[in-house]
């Protein structure tokens, strides 16, 4: 029996038809295998690529506030910052400055609050920036009572710029060797004899 017999068309049309159906097939499990293969090569290069970032956080309680019996006139609160890896990389030579504006000049003072540590992915350091000695009742806050940047003593009479009850601001910088740095303005201030901080 000849192929091109006209009674052969009808089963030559449905041999095709079943043929092309499973190229098809074929052609779409080959197109999606491909952008499946494609992703998961992008997934693997951007988790191999190092991520470096460094933050600082402040917070209102837990690790972020320290309150210590200073005598039986006062209680003396200090502000503590985070300084987090919030990258996927290690973070080498990292250091906090603090920076006041100094009353008489009206000038900015920048000093070292925390010398050279490293921070594993996720880690975050606490280091304080701030205290302040809230008056224990009947006992009013004296005026004098200023709010106290924290410095690192090595031995010599300098001190930062001290924040009136009023109000000011602390600049804090945080950097490594790998990162961009990190800098945030927090605004302190004294009201109802309560030290109040916030990321300004």
């Amino acid at each position: 029996m000849s192929l091109f017999a006209p009674w052969a068309w009808p089963k030559m049309s449905h041999w095709i038809a079943v043929a092309g159906f499973f190229l098809g097939v074929i052609l779409i499990v080959h197109s999606i295998w491909d952008w499946v293969r494609g992703n998961r090569k992008n997934k693997s290069a951007l988790s191999n690529e190092p991520i470096y970032n460094i933050d600082i956080i402040i917070g209102y309680d837990g690790h972020y506030v320290e309150t210590q019996s200073f005598n039986v006139y006062n209680v003396m609160k200090t502000v503590v910052i985070g300084v987090k890896n919030t990258g996927y990389s290690y973070l080498s030579n990292c250091k906090v400055y603090l920076q006041a504006i100094k009353p008489d000049t009206s000038a900015p003072e920048k000093w070292l609050r925390e010398d050279v540590f490293s921070l594993n992915p996720g880690e975050e350091r606490f280091i304080s920036i701030a205290a302040f000695n809230e008056p224990l009742p009947p006992h009013p806050a004296q005026e004098a009572n200023l709010i106290r940047p924290s410095y690192r003593a090595d031995g010599t009479w300098w001190q930062p710029p001290m924040i009136p009850q009023s109000g000011g601001f602390l600049t804090i910088i945080a950097q490594s060797a790998e990162s961009k740095p990190c800098e945030v303005v927090c605004k302190l201030w004294v009201e109802d004899d309560k030290l109040h901080w916030e990321k300004a």
